[in-house]
């Protein structure tokens, strides 16, 4: 845009003296050059499928629309169903997505029974996302219809601005950035269902209430919140969670565009990318109770590399543990590996493998060691996809997971396996 202005300058000072309509006419060509490029950049903004600018221009002139500039259509759907005003100073977009599984379950050495199976709509959410004012206020509300009795909760629910060079601020009840796995959205996962390590390592709720503040540049991007913590969501101010919390999470983009890292895949055709993750997080919980005080500190590294078709993720996490009783600290470190291949324009097939040791004197299992084998069909993108995997555990599993389908064992129970298959639709 600047090399335009320039060269729009040059020319006016290097010709002739030219008419009055002729200079209208230079500055009206310009104005236009410019809305162009404005309106291509907003369609990268909108698009985080894409992977360059490139790709958003070919989207863009593919769809034959893009972001509204002011006067554009204001109803319609443009990733999403849209709202706008005339001026493009407000934005309302609505999504939503849910996911419907069959999950089998055969379980060792159980007292119960070793077979269940059933169906369950594991996910239905809406989301509302947009700008007020300016796209520089940006907004993002998210409730979830629970999978065990279909009541409606709040996910996310905050209010953030873009200063302008990079730096932005955001507010209200957001997920905690604390691991990279549980930051990619649960629609854009490999597998079925994120690791029993990542819920296991953190609180299972990772949403709370907080200020943030982020930074981000070409290459570098870094975010850091104090909160009321992992998993206190939807509480008042004045409840009885923690004392204090922060957590920052940095990234480092090696080769490629930030947008590719909103998923776990890698289309064919899209070009490679590496980025590599750091997260630190602490917590303590809230002082002067009758009830312990437990303390957390986690650090956390990941390497997440695309390919032409190929995808692969590793994360290491530590965290120290002080349940604040009279067992004293605990050392807990899990592993998360998985990678995927494209057989066909359409199909992943994938596998990942999770290991942890929770340092649980009080546990008969504090070991997680589960293999995961699995394929997705992306009958349209992420929109409507059908994934299957099968899981093993080669450990007694120590605790149920809420979403992957895994049953607690008993202490003789190794061996147990899981088969879940999942449509997901999205819009």
């Amino acid at each position: 845009m600047h090399r335009l202005a320039t060269l729009a300058a040059g020319l006016l000072l290097a010709a002739p003296p030219l008419v009055a309509d002729e200079i209208d006419d230079l500055r009206a060509r310009l104005e236009a050059a410019e809305e162009k490029i404005r309106v291509l950049e907003q369609a990268k903004a909108a698009r985080p499928d894409a992977s360059s600018l490139k790709e958003a221009i070919e989207d863009y002139l593919e769809r034959g629309a893009a972001p509204a500039a002011a006067g554009d259509e204001r109803a319609g759907y443009d990733d999403g169903f849209v709202l706008r005003s005339a001026d493009g100073r407000f934005l309302l977009r609505a999504n939503g997505h849910f996911q419907v599984r069959f999950v089998s379950n055969h379980q060792e050495e159980t007292l119960g029974d070793p077979e269940r199976h059933g169906f369950e709509n594991t996910r239905t959410k809406l989301l509302l996302t947009g700008h007020v004012w300016s796209p520089a206020w940006t907004y993002r509300i998210e409730t979830d219809f629970d999978l065990d009795g279909g009541a409606l909760t709040l996910r996310d629910a905050h209010l953030a601005y873009d200063f302008g060079n990079g730096w932005g601020v955001q507010v209200g009840q957001c997920k905690c950035p604390v691991l990279r796995e549980e930051r990619v959205d649960s629609a854009f996962q490999l597998a079925v269902e994120r690791s029993n390590v990542n819920d296991v390592l953190t609180s299972g709720e990772r949403f709370g209430g907080g200020v943030a503040v982020w930074y981000a540049a070409r290459s570098w991007r870094a975010i850091g919140m104090f909160s009321d913590g992992d998993g206190t969501p939807n509480t008042p101010a004045l409840a009885f969670d923690t004392e204090y919390a922060f957590t920052m999470r940095s990234e480092w983009l090696l080769r490629g565009a930030w947008s590719q890292f909103d998923d776990f895949t890698s289309f064919p055709g899209h070009a490679p990318a590496l980025m590599v993750g750091f997260n630190a997080h602490t917590q303590r919980g809230e002082s002067g109770t009758a009830a312990a005080e437990p303390e957390v500190v986690l650090f956390a590294c990941d390497v997440n590399a695309e390919f032409d078709g190929a995808n692969a993720f590793a994360e290491f996490v530590y965290v120290h543990l002080d349940p604040g009783g009279a067992d004293g600290a605990r050392e807990l470190i899990g592993v998360v590996v998985h990678g995927g291949y494209f057989v066909h324009d359409a199909v992943e097939l994938f596998g990942r493998y999770e290991w942890a040791t929770l340092d649980d004197p009080t546990s008969f299992s504090d070991v997680i060691s589960i293999a995961t084998l699995g394929a997705n069909w992306y009958v349209e993108g992420h929109r409507i996809k059908v994934t299957g995997d099968a899981g093993y555990a080669f450990e007694p599993v120590p605790a149920a997971g809420r979403y992957s389908g895994f049953r607690a064992d008993t202490p003789f129970g190794a061996g147990q396996v899981v088969v879940r298959v999942q449509v997901q639709f999205r819009f």
